[in-house]
């Protein structure tokens, strides 16, 4: 299962909060956790059993494995969303340095690019929660409204009913017009 596949990090910390870890450490270490690196390398080792190691976008430059864990909104910007799963997405190695980082500036977003990781990762977590697409409570919905307000610096999504997919992509549609 997902979470016998995830051990804890040297520290023992959770690398994923939003998973329960019955028994392996403490709620304080849990609770103190907060390193976005490790969570990258702990989702990448999970995207391969949740996405069989895929990108979550697919077209341009999707084959191949994604080995890139990306923070949709930036990890530098948006710290207070950084470790939520909902904010990071499983891309490929092209698609991360070429796409989503234009010319391997990982200062700069190309915001198209932005555009369509929002797009999939609503369609990745929706799959999860109303098809048990993957490990079933992987994603919450409610986490996902949280980020979405907190990167784009709103209260829409929080306001939208639970699991009103349609609403959260029309709710990122406005965003980009």
């Amino acid at each position: 299962s997902l979470q016998e596949s995830i051990q804890p990090t040297p520290d023992g910390c959770n690398p994923f909060p939003e998973i329960p870890f019955q028994g392996m450490f403490s709620q304080a270490a849990i609770r103190s956790c907060g390193k976005p690196r490790v969570l990258h390398w702990k989702f990448a080792r999970a995207n391969k059993q949740f996405n069989d190691g895929h990108s979550e976008v697919l077209g341009k430059h999707s084959g191949g494995e994604a080995t890139q864990m990306h923070h949709i909104f930036p990890r530098s910007v948006f710290f207070e969303i950084a470790a939520f799963v909902e904010n990071i997405i499983a891309l490929t190695p092209t698609q991360h340095l070429t796409l989503a980082h234009p010319c391997n500036n990982t200062s700069k977003v190309d915001l198209d690019f932005q555009y369509s990781c929002l797009l999939a990762k609503n369609e990745t977590i929706r799959k999860n929660i109303m098809l048990s697409y993957g490990t079933p409570g992987f994603y919450s919905f409610d986490k996902l409204a949280f980020v979405l307000d907190v990167g784009f610096g709103t209260d829409y999504f929080q306001r939208i009913p639970q699991n009103d997919f349609a609403a959260v992509r029309s709710g990122i549609d406005a965003q980009f017009e």
